[in-house]
């Protein structure tokens, strides 16, 4: 099972998994004072996608996943200096999406920008909504 959690005497925020085998907890992200979260697992159950922001409104996120054969090992998507939302993962697992820019403020930013990351290549691509519309959630 994954969890995210406050530590109130650090004023840390972690993302870690449970073990409820043996009672253990791994420790994912460790050092976020902002905000940090789970996103969604996988749809085969291998792999956790997470974020983790120096900001409690999203803004200055980093986005990336873990697998299962090495829950150490971090798999960046990349640092946003905008809001990060809405990331989710394809039917098949080989394909995240999600959104980055401001969000619902249109004073700040009308138009955020979907993007597409391809685990198997490695390659991001752009994704360009209509003309005059900004994305607000994306699913697949």
């Amino acid at each position: 099972m994954a969890f995210e959690v406050y530590q109130a005497s650090t004023r840390l925020r972690f993302v870690a998994l449970w073990n409820l085998a043996d009672d253990s907890v791994l420790r994912l992200v460790r050092d976020s004072p902002a905000s940090c979260g789970l996103e969604a697992w996988s749809p085969d159950g291998t792999k956790l996608l997470v974020y983790r922001g120096d900001r409690v409104d999203g803004v200055g996120s980093d986005l990336w996943y873990f697998r299962a054969d090495d829950w150490t090992a971090e798999h960046a998507l990349g640092a946003f200096q905008k809001r990060l939302w809405s990331p989710c993962w394809n039917h098949d697992g080989t394909k995240i999406a999600y959104c980055v820019g401001q969000g619902d403020c249109l004073q700040c930013e009308p138009f955020g920008q979907v993007y597409v990351f391809d685990l198997a290549t490695q390659e991001t691509t752009k994704i360009e909504p209509p003309a005059n519309c900004r994305p607000v959630c994306l699913t697949w």
